[in-house]
C-alpha cells in the first residue's frame, strides 16, 4: 500500500515577546484562541475527568478537532454517510501493515 503523501504547511514562527509587547489584549489579535482553550479544558474535564496522559494527548486532541469542527454541523449525517463511503472503496488493511506502519 502506498503511503498518503505528506501535505507541507507553511510555518511562520513568532516571538511571544512580540505579543506581549502589544498595547492590545491577546484576544484582539487571536479572538478565538480564549474560546478553544476553555473548551477544551471544559472536554478534557467533562469527558475524561481530567485524567489524561501526555502520550494520549495528540489522540484526544484530533477528537477535539474533529468534535470542535463539526459542533455546528446542520447535516450530521453526512458525517457518517461519508464515512461508509471511504470504507466501502478504501482497500482492506492487513495485519502486517498495521504492525510495520506506513
Amino acid at each position: 500500500m502506498i503511503a498518503p503523501p505528506l501535505v507541507a504547511v507553511q510555518h511562520y514562527p513568532a516571538d511571544l515577546g512580540d505579543f506581549l509587547r502589544m498595547p492590545d489584549s491577546a484576544h484582539v489579535y487571536m479572538p478565538a484562541a480564549h474560546r478553544v482553550a476553555s473548551l477544551l479544558k471544559r472536554w478534557i474535564l467533562g469527558t475524561h475527568q481530567g485524567s489524561v496522559a501526555m502520550w494520549q494527548m495528540p489522540f484526544y486532541l484530533d477528537e477535539f478537532v474533529f468534535r470542535f469542527n463539526r459542533r455546528n454541523s446542520r447535516r450530521r449525517g453526512l458525517v457518517f454517510y461519508r464515512m461508509f463511503q471511504q470504507i466501502v472503496v478504501t482497500p482492506p488493511t492487513t495485519n502486517e501493515q498495521l504492525y510495520r506502519g506506513w
